[in-house]
């Protein structure tokens, strides 16, 4: 098992299933948020505790879970400052499709770093984009644009816009794209499963891209 502090309010806890057998927990009673999976969290709590300085007293804790074929594990946990409470969200990479297909989800959600709009076809994604350069060229942001089966999936960092800037946007672009909402380790799933059509310039190649 391995613990990683990704910052002051979050820490990344990666594990396989052999690890969860030595501590007497199958992967079924895992993913069903059983008792004995709850006691191992506060066990790791309390080793990034001792570790990272990672203090969840008087705190909301969350833990998002992402398994892979129900062997591999990273669970991303993330406290706030609320009453002490902990939530657990599991789910496996059969229900990745699923989750793509859904305009909400509830799991932990960053709108802030990325935005995520999903199109059928790749015409439709140049159409997008050519809407978006004729509004926001002067933006620069970056975009990749993926393939998962036979949707697209375009990945916008709206990590520096500010928020007015950022609702205007989203408001606009509703209008011509479909947009998920995806939390941090769904995105990360995207891009582990997913074809990576165009990287960091998509918005733009897309634009001026004929199919």
């Amino acid at each position: 098992m391995k613990i990683e502090k990704v910052n002051d309010n979050k820490i990344k806890v990666m594990f396989n299933s052999s690890e969860l057998e030595e501590n007497n927990i199958s992967v079924h009673s895992f993913l069903a948020g059983s008792s004995e999976s709850q006691k191992l969290f506060l066990a790791i709590l309390d080793i990034a505790s001792e570790e990272f300085g990672f203090n969840t007293d008087n705190c909301k804790v969350s833990c998002e879970t992402i398994s892979f074929n129900n062997k591999n594990f990273v669970t991303i946990v993330t406290k706030s400052t609320n009453k002490s409470t902990i939530t657990s969200n599991s789910y496996n990479l059969l229900d990745f499709t699923e989750s793509l297909s859904q305009n909400s989800l509830s799991y932990p959600i960053s709108l802030k770093s990325n935005l995520i709009y999903k199109f059928s076809t790749i015409e439709d994604a140049r159409l997008f984009c050519g809407f978006f350069m004729q509004n926001f060229s002067a933006l620069h942001i970056i975009s990749s644009l993926y393939q998962y089966n036979d949707q697209f999936f375009l990945k916008i960092n709206s990590e520096k816009l500010n928020s007015q800037k950022l609702q205007n946007m989203i408001s606009i672009l509703s209008e011509f794209g479909t947009r998920v909402i995806l939390s941090e380790l769904t995105v990360l799933k995207l891009e582990e499963c997913s074809k990576l059509v165009i990287e960091n310039n998509a918005i733009n190649s897309l634009s001026k891209a004929s199919y």
